[in-house]
């Protein structure tokens, strides 16, 4: 894959699915008296607390928690973007992220890759993890 803006909007689309997408319906499953246990000191008291709310009540909770997602997911692709300060005080340096392909086990390996390309650019807006994330979601 060398075009960057298909391999930037391939990793924008793998953050969306494992990340936002996960973790919003992991929530809506949590907070619903037969889902998974919650993480919190009393699991069953949120639960309940969820469950006794209008509809209305526990539809605005989960628009809370989306756009709480929504702007975590930002700010870590604000700083894979390479916009959130500097990486190394007194250094050039930034983070750099590539999708590589490789033509077999060894080569992955070995970290050899067949194909590079870069997903995050320098000093680029239009084309940045975070518009194609923005992108992304008003595409929803």
């Amino acid at each position: 894959m060398n075009n960057s803006e298909d391999a930037r909007n391939l990793f924008v689309e793998i953050v969306y699915k494992m990340i936002f997408e996960s973790v919003y319906k992991d929530m809506e499953e949590n907070l619903l008296p037969k889902g998974m246990p919650l993480r919190s000191n009393d699991p069953a008291a949120l639960a309940d607390w969820y469950s006794s709310l209008d509809k209305s009540s526990q539809e605005h909770i989960k628009e809370i928690v989306k756009l709480t997602i929504q702007e975590s997911i930002l700010g870590m692709l604000t700083h894979l973007d390479n916009r959130g300060g500097t990486v190394l005080p007194g250094k050039l340096a930034d983070f750099a992220i590539y999708l590589q392909v490789y033509e077999n086990i060894e080569s992955l390996k070995n970290n050899q890759p067949e194909e590079a390309t870069r997903i995050n650019k320098l000093f680029s807006t239009g084309d940045s993890l975070e518009y194609s994330f923005i992108t992304r979601l008003r595409n929803e």
